[in-house]
């Protein structure tokens, strides 16, 4: 397919998700046997001589399972959510990458004729390392690490014509996404005054731990997943198919789209 290069870094974005998942699922039944594996053990001696070492490490084992089962997990959603926002934040960036390519014209946005570079220096890289290099230029002179949430994606994907309108539920949860991802990556998971100015909805108070319940992480988890397909969908409709319709629980209705008149069949997949 002549559009291949700009569906593999939706394809990478999805492995990832998928593998994020897998592991917290894992995680969650890990834990929980861990517990039952002990309990069961316990009634299967029921008053047998045990070694002293190995029974203080499962009654360990067993205190720190319930604290994590009793505490809906925090640790790992908090975990998950930094991973799988940079899985977003590389899907955009290696997407405007990608389209660049799919579409050379791209090149001649005004966006890309303020980039600054010594032609020498320029012909000297490698292909890939030239558009690599427009393309943090770009997002340089955007001033994109001053944005937060799906303004700093909007800025880089408007910049070549993949910009929209986004959901305002998946806007916010977005932005609050990054904001935790911010606290637990340079804060240790404590909340620090710019999130609890930032997000006061979220009703955390300055040197409070961020939390993150089953419930808030896929919220979040299904905020990534609909971002991403409203991009997708975009990229659809420059290339003349039909749009993905999928609706994640929380975000109904977040794919709203005038979609142009296109043939009947399939919708191609990721």
């Amino acid at each position: 397919m002549v559009d291949e290069v700009w569906r593999k870094p939706f394809r990478q974005f999805l492995s990832h998700m998928e593998d994020s998942e897998r592991l917290t699922r894992l995680t969650y039944k890990g834990i929980r046997g861990v517990v039952t594996l002990i309990e069961i053990g316990g009634i299967l001696r029921d008053g047998a001589k045990v070694d002293s070492e190995r029974h203080s490490t499962n009654e360990e084992l067993q205190r720190l399972s319930n604290a994590e089962i009793s505490s809906d997990f925090p640790l790992l959603h908090a975990h998950a959510i930094m991973g799988e926002w940079g899985a977003l934040e590389c899907l955009v960036e290696d997407l405007v990458e990608a389209w660049v390519k799919f579409k050379p014209e791209t090149l001649e946005l005004p966006v890309f004729a303020r980039v600054k570079v010594p032609l020498a220096d320029f012909l000297n890289m490698a292909e890939g390392d030239r558009t690599r290099f427009l393309v943090a230029e770009v997002q340089r002179d955007l001033k994109l690490d001053l944005k937060s949430g799906a303004t700093k994606f909007e800025k880089l994907l408007d910049a070549i014509g993949l910009g929209g309108p986004v959901d305002s539920r998946v806007k916010d949860a977005l932005y609050e996404a990054q904001n935790i991802r911010n606290v637990w990556a340079h804060r240790a998971g404590i909340a620090d005054r710019r999130l609890v100015e930032a997000c006061p909805n979220l009703n955390f108070t300055e040197g409070e731990r961020v939390n993150v319940s089953s419930g808030g992480y896929a919220r979040y988890r299904n905020a990534f997943f609909t971002y991403a397909v409203t991009v997708l969908n975009r990229c659809h409709r420059e290339c003349g198919y039909k749009p993905l319709a999928t609706e994640l629980p929380e975000f109904e209705g977040a794919l709203r789209f005038d979609a142009p008149e296109v043939p009947s069949g399939d919708i191609p997949q990721i």
